[in-house]
């Protein structure tokens, strides 16, 4: 569930999403996207913390 404040005036959540520079996509394009579970990350909205990281994957 999103915050209040990660919803814009119509209710929608906002996904920031990485494409190839190559891609041709601009800024207000309409796209649709396909997600890659395993490439997906989640972040704590209030501290920043990656929070799809394990104890081993942040070892370095």
């Amino acid at each position: 569930m999103a915050l209040p404040e990660d919803l814009d005036s119509a209710g929608r959540r906002s996904l920031v999403a990485r494409l190839d520079p190559g891609s041709g996509v601009k800024e207000g394009d309409t796209l649709n996207l396909c997600l890659d579970p395993a490439r997906v990350q989640v972040f704590d909205a209030v501290s920043g913390e990656n929070l799809t990281l394990t104890q081993r994957d942040g070892e370095v």
